[in-house]
């Protein structure tokens, strides 16, 4: 069996998302994905994304 790469490549989280969506959760933002070939660092591209979407989300107060 051959893998399909463009299908499969790097697209846990959105196989993931799917799911939860599917069963009524709410995706917040857009999906992050590292190039590990690329000169930017996870942790700064995982930084940027967070600052992205931090904005999406309400507030939770904890009781």
């Amino acid at each position: 069996m051959t893998p399909v790469y463009g299908e499969t490549f790097n697209r846990g989280g959105e196989i993931i998302a799917g799911m939860l969506v599917s069963r009524g959760a709410t995706q917040v933002g857009e999906h992050a994905r590292h190039d590990n070939s690329s000169a930017i660092k996870p942790a700064k591209l995982a930084e940027e994304w967070a600052r992205g979407i931090s904005g999406l989300i309400d507030p939770v107060s904890v009781s």
